[in-house]
């Protein structure tokens, strides 16, 4: 079985990664500190109605 993971990035003007969109339609969110370190990162779930593909599902417990 290939599981393929699709991966969206957004950069701001200094090519820092600013947000990380993932399949499941969440996005992990960065923010930086004046000396360009990561202040903090936090994650934004996808909507209640959101439904993901049945093509690209696994199920972790029988994947093999």
């Amino acid at each position: 079985m290939t599981v393929n993971y699709t991966v969206k990035y957004d950069f701001d003007p200094l090519q820092r990664e600013t947000v990380r969109h993932l399949q499941d339609d969440s996005q992990t969110l960065l923010a930086y500190t004046a000396a360009g370190n990561v202040d903090y990162y936090c994650t934004r779930l996808p909507s209640p109605s959101y439904q993901p593909p049945t093509s690209q599902v696994v199920d972790a417990t029988t994947r093999r």
